[in-house]
């Protein structure tokens, strides 16, 4: 993904194979001292996520080639590491890792454009895989919008650009192409590897190019993989696809016409994969909270054949603490037995858990219901069972200020079928089997992320101080019961060297 705006450009000519090598390295240590010069002051920012994964400064983006490798847990991301020091807005590549999917380290700088090369612009989104023990990322290089290759010898440690980048320098030749071109989502079959590239056609709607190599090097361009009836669709970013069950999932970040800031919310479909093209089913929203609170998700498969998903966040930092963005807490998907996608973050996340708080069979008649005294923080996780019984509108508020001044509602309108996180409402009904609404709430600061009954989410942020930490019931329109109730404080995720 790209940022709406941010700045294309190229320096001087194009540098030698001989000194490519030698000034990437120099870009990355260029960045690596801005990281060196303010991680410290990053790090002391009172609204700065305690578990959700950040970049250690500056503007973190899209989630980038998530891999299981060696035992360890990558992922990487689109880092900007200068921003509100320069005006440069050139993404590399960060890198996290860990052993546990729990406790998490910054790695050395991945990627950076080098300027004078295939790359000047950006080191833009895409994938990593493992090719013959070799891990590889497949990346868009700018400009112009190409897809590029780099490797480990080193266990991803350090990354060496490929000689012969970029290894597919330009589109396909189809009418009605638009510019976009980027975002290589890449895996493996038996007779080789196929990737997808976002992009979109005029009056049509947006596509994923679908191409073939033998080497992840040479690719051979075959046809789309899928083609949305969608002409408000100026571009598809960030594709992923991917087996669940016995469907495939195609998910999208679409860029549209109509949208104020360009972004739609990211939609999935559940459907087939024949003769290599998706037959997609309905088309869903994959995060009920929007794209200004999810986007740009990107997925693997971890070594227990889980399908696992982080989504990109745009949380700011407080004023004079120069860093932006996070990303969502790491989801497994699922295929639901209606068709519908699964969703719910990993079990190992319950590590993290520290101070506890229990109750149940509790009646909620009235909108201001207390929680178990001395149940209150900024940093939780919050796990309810309520029967709505007579009520119309049930739920609790989070984040509320001294003497309830000021809380982000939580609620779901039984009546309305609209369930809300804020100022963010988004349509949610309760199947015919369930006679519960089951939430399951993570704060961490402004971050929010409610996961309704296993099957919606709906990620929020909050402008909430850090005395803002109580918790209240809310019961509107008769009477329900909170069957159940839990609450963990929450620990800190980074274990740095």
């Amino acid at each position: 993904m790209l940022i709406p705006g941010m700045l294309l450009m190229t320096s001087g000519a194009a540098e030698t194979d001989a000194t490519l090598p030698r000034a990437h390295g120099a870009e990355r240590a260029r960045a690596t001292a801005r990281i060196d010069t303010a991680a410290a002051h990053v790090a002391r920012d009172p609204a700065r996520p305690r578990y959700h994964l950040t970049a250690p400064v500056g503007l973190m983006g899209d989630p980038n080639g998530p891999v299981v490798f060696e035992g360890r847990y990558h992922l990487m991301y689109q880092f900007f590491p200068y921003y509100q020091a320069t005006d440069e807005m050139r993404p590399g590549w960060g890198h996290l890792v860990s052993e546990d999917l729990v406790y998490w380290k910054h790695w050395p700088i991945a990627l950076m454009p080098v300027p004078g090369t295939y790359d000047a612009a950006a080191c833009a989104s895409g994938s990593c895989v493992i090719q013959d023990g070799v891990p590889t990322i497949v990346y868009t290089s700018v400009p112009p919008q190409a897809q590029s290759i780099a490797t480990s010898r080193d266990g991803m440690r350090t990354w060496e650009k490929y000689a012969g980048n970029p290894v597919v320098p330009a589109p396909p030749e189809i009418e009605g192409l638009r510019d976009g071109f980027r975002d290589p989502f890449v895996w493996r079959e038996d007779d080789g590897w196929y990737m997808i590239v976002g992009s979109a056609i005029d009056g049509v709607g947006g596509t994923v190019l679908l191409h073939h190599s033998p080497d992840l090097r040479n690719w051979t361009y075959l046809h789309p993989l899928c083609t949305g009836a969608d002409p408000d669709a100026m571009q598809w970013e960030c594709p992923n696809f991917f087996p669940l069950g016995d469907k495939y999932v195609l998910v999208i970040s679409p860029l549209l016409h109509s949208a104020p800031a360009l972004r739609g919310d990211v939609i999935y479909s559940v459907g087939d994969y024949v003769d290599h093209r998706f037959i997609p089913g309905p088309w869903r929203t994959l995060d009920l909270g929007g794209h200004g609170n999810y986007y740009a998700p990107n997925s693997f498969a971890d070594d227990r054949g889980r399908r696992l998903m982080w989504g990109c966040i745009g949380v700011a930092g407080s004023a004079g603490h120069p860093w932006f963005g996070a990303q969502s807490l790491l989801r497994e998907l699922t295929l639901r037995p209606d068709g519908r996608l699964g969703v719910a973050p990993v079990p190992e996340l319950a590590a993290l858990r520290g101070r506890a708080w229990h109750d149940e069979d509790l009646v909620l008649d009235g909108p201001a219901v207390a929680f178990p005294e001395g149940a209150a923080g900024a940093c939780l996780e919050i796990l309810v069972r309520i029967d709505p019984g007579g009520a119309t509108e049930v739920g609790l508020d989070v984040r509320c200020g001294p003497g309830g001044t000021s809380a982000v509602p939580i609620r779901f309108n039984r009546a309305e079928g609209l369930f809300r996180v804020g100022g963010r409402e988004a349509p949610f009904r309760l199947l015919e089997d369930e006679r519960e609404l089951r939430l399951q709430v993570f704060l961490d600061r402004k971050i929010i992320e409610v996961y309704l009954n296993g099957r919606e989410v709906m990620t929020a942020q909050t402008g909430q101080g850090p005395r803002d930490t109580g918790l209240r019931f809310h019961a509107g329109g008769g009477t329900a019961r909170v069957l159940s109730l839990d609450v963990w404080e929450m620990g800190g995720i980074w274990r740095e060297p």
